[in-house]
């Protein structure tokens, strides 16, 4: 595998691969609770995790700032980042987030 290649995983995308298997793993299992700022992997937008859907895997979610109906979607666990892997710049963008109030949001 070169640097450009990664793998896709079952719910992944080709423009933002898995480093590896294991890194594919890490977040397939990963477990979000409700109300956590995620980042999703492929639009790189952040979301708070509204509802699990289901036992699939998929969770309903609100792309913040969330004021349009189509910010309320569901997405796979394992394309989410939860806030325990995110970068430094994504720290910073976080902490903005959370010390807002997020009292736009009809889930909380």
């Amino acid at each position: 595998m070169n640097d450009k290649e990664g793998v896709i995983g079952l719910y992944g995308c080709y423009c933002h691969p898995f480093k590896s298997w294991e890194d594919h793993k890490h977040y397939d299992k990963q477990k979000i609770p409700i109300g956590s700022i995620v980042k999703i992997r492929c639009t790189q937008q952040f979301a708070i995790i509204e509802s699990l859907k289901d036992y699939s895997g998929y969770v309903h979610i609100n792309i913040l700032p969330c004021t349009v109906e189509r910010d309320k979607t569901i997405e796979h666990n394992s394309n989410l980042i939860q806030s325990k892997d995110f970068t430094d710049s994504d720290k910073t963008l976080f902490n903005k987030l959370k010390r807002k109030q997020l009292n736009q949001l009809s889930i909380i």
